[in-house]
């Protein structure tokens, strides 16, 4: 339960920062509300990353039924890694769907979906920073990411486990709104 709780804060952290990708020329908005993703999508956000010389790999994080927008598209089912079909495996462990080129893809449900469905193709090592504060808790005495207390109530006659943990994601590139290493791709 403590790992899927953070890692679901980690993605909605990750998730946000859709509204860092560069708004100006040449803009990294792309796509429409309504119009389902595709593999023309995939080309035009790889096209922008290469553009802005944003270092590989890449990543794209889509929304669940997005998934299956682009199972509608053959030209995404075809497009070959290691010479079989993509998109036809299933969602593997940690959101893992594929990889087309060298951009992984994957699927959360952390999407922002107020305005439509942003999805994010960003560059791994380059477009974002994860910062944390080691905390020290009480019962191990060490400093880690995740302080976890287990206290005894008495009165509801159970153990009561409590996490605390301090983090902050931005983008590393540029400032707000001009994040050329980060397209936001709605859909």
């Amino acid at each position: 339960m403590a790992a899927i709780g953070l890692a679901k804060d980690r993605d909605s952290l990750i998730a946000a920062l859709y509204t860092d990708a560069n708004a100006g020329s040449p803009d990294h908005e792309i796509g429409t509300d309504g119009t389902p993703l595709s593999f023309t999508s995939f080309r035009n956000a790889y096209e922008l990353l290469l553009t802005a010389n944003a270092p590989r790999p890449y990543v794209w994080v889509i929304y669940p039924t997005q998934m299956t927008e682009l199972l509608k598209d053959n030209t995404m089912i075809d497009a070959a890694f290691k010479g079989s079909p993509v998109l036809t495996e299933g969602i593997k462990p940690g959101g893992y769907i594929t990889q087309v080129m060298d951009v992984s893809i994957y699927v959360s449900d952390q999407i922002d979906e107020s305005s439509g469905r942003h999805s994010m193709m960003f560059s791994k090592n380059a477009a974002m920073a994860y910062g944390f504060k080691r905390l020290l808790s009480p019962n191990s005495g060490s400093m880690n990411e995740i302080m976890l207390d287990i206290d005894w109530n008495s009165q509801k006659r159970m153990f009561e486990f409590n996490m605390t943990y301090q983090a902050n994601v931005s983008g590393a590139v540029g400032s707000a709104d001009n994040n050329d290493y980060m397209v936001d791709i709605i859909s």
